[in-house]
């Protein structure tokens, strides 16, 4: 099975029992950020040589698809824009993702005059109806039909379903074709004897948090610019740290491009870095040693103390940043995720709100 392929079990979803975990993604499974970038590196390759850069939209799926689609529309020198399941302010674009465990997702209504190709990036394109339900729901919304493309790390659709993409002429771009198996089996062959903790909120001591000047919301279309943003404004922060040994960097949900550049950079400065992120998805766990993830806590959300949210396989290192977004976390779930991570094992936590 390819690399880039772990299966594992979706808890309490009865439409689709596997999950597809990407250990490059940066999500779910710790991973080297020059690793993750290595992926993402590829997969900007996949731009199609006749789509003009200043004429397309690049749109990446939230959660896990958020920072591969920033970084394939960097890359590309073209504008970009997320889905989202956060509350933004703005006229709302819905559409379905129907396996997942939090089916209602949207864009935000832009202007495209300008725009006549969309390139709609994900990390696994399985049956194709998630984007089909998004084209959908875009032509609805302006009233005109784009030309439309999708890439993907994994395509693992049919031959029918891929068939009916061709007739639609809706190009599509993978690093790697993956035929149809039966993940369901897969996952269920496992036994689910991992360990979980549920966290919760006790009036811990507030944490302290480093604030820097707020990067663009990638939930409204934005430029091309974001990676000369975030040098900007982090280097000051990367100038004024003399770390060495271990880093873990920590990203919040839909927010992970950030703090995989920071972990990146701090690989550059010699340390032995692992990034992941929380996930609004909940994932069951085991002790086999094959399954990808072993070990969970479960705590409400840095954005919204009424969700869960999950973070998996925790260890122990010698500092850890974690970036969350301005006008999104919470002071609440801030402490909250900061008790968690010291509940491994580790004293030094910064928190850096960009």
């Amino acid at each position: 099975m390819s690399q880039y392929i772990k299966i594992a079990k979706r808890e309490n979803n009865n439409k689709r029992g596997f999950l597809i975990v990407n250990p490059y993604l940066g999500k779910h499974v710790p991973q080297k950020p020059r690793e993750i970038l290595g992926m993402f590196d590829k997969t900007a390759l996949l731009f199609p040589e006749d789509w003009n850069p200043k004429q397309t939209l690049v749109i990446g799926f939230a959660e896990t698809a958020t920072a591969l689609g920033l970084h394939y529309a960097c890359k590309n020198n073209c504008r970009f824009i997320q889905t989202t399941r956060e509350h933004v302010i703005g006229e709302r674009i819905y559409f379905s993702e129907e396996h997942s465990h939090a089916t209602e997702q949207y864009l935000l209504k832009e202007d495209l005059d300008t725009i006549t190709h969309i390139m709609f990036v994900d990390d696994e394109i399985t049956t194709g109806k998630t984007v089909l339900n998004a084209i959908t729901a875009i032509n609805r919304a302006y009233g005109r039909e784009f030309q439309y493309g999708v890439t993907s790390i994994i395509n693992s659709m049919t031959k029918e379903q891929q068939e009916t993409y061709q007739k639609r002429g809706i190009e599509i771009h993978c690093l790697e074709q993956l035929p149809k198996q039966n993940f369901e089996q897969t996952a269920e062959q496992f036994k689910l004897n991992g360990h979980s903790d549920k966290v919760s909120y006790e009036h811990w001591k507030s944490v302290k948090v480093l604030d820097v000047p707020k990067l663009p919301d990638c939930r409204k279309m934005i430029d091309a610019n974001y990676e000369e943003l975030l040098k900007e404004r982090l280097e000051p922060v990367l100038g004024n740290l003399d770390i060495v040994g271990t880093a873990l960097v920590l990203g919040v949900e839909e927010f992970m491009y950030a703090g995989i550049w920071f972990g990146n950079q701090l690989e550059n400065k010699g340390c032995n870095v692992r990034f992941h992120a929380t996930t609004r998805s909940p994932i069951a766990v085991s002790e086999e040693e094959t399954y990808p993830l072993h070990h969970r806590f479960c705590m409400n959300s840095v954005n919204a103390s009424e969700r869960n949210t999950f973070l998996y396989d925790v260890a122990m290192y010698d500092h850890v940043f974690v970036f969350v977004e301005k006008n999104y976390s919470t002071q609440v779930g801030m402490d909250e995720l900061c008790k968690v991570i010291e509940t491994c094992g580790n004293k030094k936590i910064y928190f850096i709100s960009i």
